[in-house]
């Protein structure tokens, strides 16, 4: 590999199943507080972000907030949000 890609890390930040579900985290502001959780951590040098289908109602959910709060991210910080810079893993059920 030339490096042009981010290293698995040792460490990761999982994205919980309260996104989508618990009320404030859903919609807008589900929206709103993840990207204050994922900017804290990728200050922190986070770089690995965690998610599955399974997480939020209806199932599914807490994936699309987190890739509506990165997508909104990489327009607002391009720099440290780039595709190339973060790895996001997800985990699926047979």
């Amino acid at each position: 590999m030339n490096g042009a890609y981010a290293p698995v890390p040792a460490a990761a930040i999982g994205f919980w199943a309260t996104f989508g579900v618990k009320d404030g985290l859903l919609e807008r502001g589900g929206i709103d507080r993840a990207k204050e959780i994922l900017k804290v951590a990728r200050a922190a040098g986070v770089n690995l972000f965690d998610n599955a289908e399974t997480y939020g109602n209806p199932q599914g959910e807490a994936e699309r907030i987190m890739g509506a709060a990165i997508a909104e991210l990489a327009v607002e910080d391009p720099e440290s949000w780039t595709r190339s810079k973060i790895i996001v893993t997800t985990k699926v059920v047979q």
